[in-house]
């Protein structure tokens, strides 16, 4: 039926490229007198599994379409040895550090999808879709191992995240208006001027959603 409206709550595991080749940049500076404080990479990366999870809304156009949007969460995670340097206004090092490095990257993104059903069998849907996101990150964290105690160094993400995707679905109605969905898809991520992540190293990726849907025209 036409003019629906469902909400659903989902989660997102996303396949990673294990390692990467090293990134021998500075990050940007930090705030305050410091200037031109950063990490280097020294050695590959190890990628942590990509996670989001997030809320939306689905809106049936007729039939057979649906318009899709909502609001998610990310977390990009990588481990390496680098080095960890400060230095002041003058120009001096003042701290200079050899070690492991995690980093962690937060984003928050508004994703956009039109949904084609192609089969409508009872209590099973299954469909197509395709579309884009778009990402702002919220935090650029690395966490510095040292004695006798490890601390945070934090930067901004500077500009957005483009990404589109394209999958399949399949719906399953659990208990009158909620239903139970797997949203198998790929991803390719746009060269925006990010921070290194598993999305920098391999930009089309394998995405896997599960979620439930509320359906409020059932």
């Amino acid at each position: 039926t036409a003019e629906r409206f469902s909400f659903s709550l989902q989660g997102n595991l996303a396949d990673n490229d294990k390692t990467s080749n090293p990134n021998s940049i500075n990050r940007a500076p930090g705030s305050g007198s410091i200037v031109k404080t950063g990490v280097i990479d020294k050695s590959q990366s190890t990628y942590g599994v990509p996670v989001s999870f997030g809320i939306g809304a689905r809106y049936s156009l007729n039939d057979r379409f649906a318009l899709g949007t909502g609001i998610n969460y990310s977390l990009l995670s990588r481990s390496f040895t680098g080095q960890y340097n400060e230095v002041d206004g003058a120009g001096m090092v003042t701290k200079s550090i050899n070690t492991e490095i995690y980093n962690e990257i937060h984003y928050i993104g508004i994703p956009v999808n039109l949904y084609y059903d192609v089969i409508q069998s009872g209590n099973i849907d299954f469909y197509v879709y395709g579309g884009g996101s778009v990402e702002k990150g919220l935090a650029n964290n690395y966490r510095i191992k040292c004695e006798p105690k490890s601390f945070w160094y934090k930067e901004s993400v500077p500009g957005l995240q483009w990404s589109v995707a394209a999958g399949l679905g399949l719906e399953f109605n659990l208990y009158r208006q909620l239903s139970l969905y797997l949203d198998p898809s790929v991803r390719y991520y746009f060269d925006c001027n990010q921070p290194t992540s598993v999305r920098t190293s391999r930009p089309y990726m394998f995405n896997f959603d599960i979620g439930l849907r509320f359906d409020l025209g059932r």
